[in-house]
């Protein structure tokens, strides 16, 4: 059901610190301050979708309607801005 390493790093150009984050269907979570915690969260992340039979829209039988409800406090969808190269500068 859910396969692979889905944590990342990579480093804020504001702040020069690497930051770890999680990618599921739904989205990117993070900043979480190290591995450890991004995986910690993507654990809680799977156990709550479990949960509540959450399967991301996979299936039709899916009991689960859509909500704007967060998820928790550590939980933090951001969106990745791709319109600057790997020097920051604009493409």
């Amino acid at each position: 059901m859910f396969e692979g390493d889905r944590t990342f790093c990579q480093r804020n150009v504001e702040t020069g610190l690497m930051e770890w984050f999680f990618s599921a269907r739904e989205g990117v979570y993070g900043p979480f301050l190290d591995k450890e915690k991004a995986a910690k969260a993507l654990d809680k992340f799977i156990k709550f979708n479990a949960e509540t039979f959450d399967d991301g829209g996979r299936s039709s039988k899916s009991q689960v309607k859509l909500s704007l409800e967060p998820l928790g406090s550590s939980m933090n969808t951001i969106k990745l801005d791709n319109t600057k190269s790997k020097r920051g500068k604009e493409n």
